[in-house]
């Protein structure tokens, strides 16, 4: 019966979406390096293990973040901007039919929360534990066929979403390295990313760009990046939080991504992943919550870093 419904679905889909593909090859050569060397560690302090797919699931977040159009969805001659980033991940079931858990605000996790946040849906999709809303709600979806070799696919778009990405196999190839003293031959290691898009609403440009930037952040890997959550990205991304208080009692909360060189809100009273002297010193922040500052000051962050970190809440307990 669930192969049945899949089918329809998929044939529906196609009907309804004019589907277009986008393909681009990436190097993800210091990605398999890096993952080699923390995996271990990864799995001893996390209790986790770090396989690629949440390295994926961040970059394309990262990418819906810049691309708000592709993070969307279609209703009839309605255009719905999603504000929350629901990232759906195609897991393949024991009896060959699939199904699409999705990572809730997919761009609110750190390495560490995103890799938590995959094994656990795939595991207990696997073991049929999933509830209802665990395959609700999803803005985008990410399929990955290089777990059965396929070099790259032409994927069927979630409806009502407006795009999905495909994951090819990872291959060593010998490759054209360009530097300094001239081109050489060096094996490299290499995937592809397919993105299928709804053409009614994703014109080429929006799709190409879109993958492209998922590819150029993979490619950008920081060889040196920590685990613990605390460099969320090569140029030092930290995540801060603001809460507001309004004359009558209402409180109002948010999080989202900043670099560190820029200047912090007056309204911010919490930083999540500090990484610099700069921010840590930052009179404004220091003022407005010294109890939240100490805290955070006298932590080695580990414990806020462990996992996604509520401080909105932590805020809010404290200030009461």
């Amino acid at each position: 019966r669930m192969g049945k419904l899949i089918a329809q679905y998929m044939v529906d889909s196609v009907r309804i979406s004019a589907h277009v593909q986008s393909f681009i090859e990436v190097d993800v050569t210091n990605i398999v390096n890096w993952r080699n060397k923390v995996k271990t560690a990864f799995e001893k302090r996390e209790g986790e293990k770090l396989t690629f797919t949440p390295i994926f699931m961040e970059a394309v977040a990262v990418a819906l973040k810049k691309f708000p159009m592709m993070n969307i969805s279609v209703d009839g001659d309605t255009i719905i901007k999603k504000k929350n980033i629901n990232i759906g991940m195609a897991a393949a079931l024991h009896d060959g039919n699939l199904i699409v858990p999705v990572i809730k605000n997919a761009d609110q996790l750190n390495l560490v929360g995103m890799a938590k946040a995959v094994n656990d849906l795939a595991t207990r999709s696997r073991e049929n534990k999933l509830k209802p809303d665990e395959i609700k709600e999803g803005t985008y979806t990410v399929t990955n066929v290089g777990t059965f070799g396929s070099v790259f696919g032409t994927p069927i778009i979630n409806q009502p979403q407006v795009g999905i990405l495909a994951l090819g196999a990872i291959r060593k190839i010998p490759s054209v390295i360009e530097t300094d003293e001239g081109d050489f031959i060096g094996i490299r290691s290499k995937m592809f990313l397919s993105h299928s898009y709804d053409h009614r609403v994703v014109n080429g440009a929006l799709g190409g760009m879109f993958v492209k930037t998922v590819a150029d952040y993979l490619e950008a890997w920081d060889i040196n990046r920590e685990t613990t959550g605390i460099n969320v990205a090569k140029d030092r991304i930290v995540e801060i939080a603001i809460l507001k208080v309004y004359p009558n009692g209402n409180k109002e909360s948010k999080t989202w991504l900043v670099n560190p060189e820029m200047q912090i809100p007056e309204e911010v009273i919490a930083v999540h992943g500090i990484t610099n002297e700069k921010v840590a010193n930052e009179p404004t922040f220091k003022e407005l919550s010294k109890e939240i500052y100490k805290m955070i000051k006298d932590s080695d962050l580990g414990g806020f870093n462990s996992d996604r970190f509520d401080i909105p809440l932590l805020a809010e307990e404290m200030l009461r």
